[in-house]
């Protein structure tokens, strides 16, 4: 299942600088990280293929190591592919 969406700043901007962005599955949370991208310069990501269903947390971090800016819980279904997520993040 195909995951997509966008990291904003809290004007509601897309974020011009590539964020780390981590989905967990929500057992392994906040341990093993389950996929990880880097933004685009229009702020958004993909994730092309995730396990589904599965029940997920997904992470915006400014790199590596770095604390979260904003986290989210999801679930993926086998009925279709969930909405674009938004993760708001406070400008560096």
């Amino acid at each position: 299942m195909k995951i997509t969406g966008k990291v904003v700043d809290t004007g509601g901007h897309a974020v011009t600088t590539p964020w780390l962005v981590q989905i967990y599955r929500a057992d392994d949370y906040p341990n093993t990280v389950a996929y990880s991208t880097t933004t685009s310069s229009s702020g958004t990501f993909t994730f092309p293929a995730v396990d589904a269903p599965q029940n997920y947390v997904i992470v915006a971090r400014q790199t590596a190591g770095s604390a979260e800016a904003d986290s989210q819980a999801f679930a993926v279904t086998t009925s279709g592919e969930p909405a674009p997520i938004t993760l708001t993040v406070s400008p560096s």
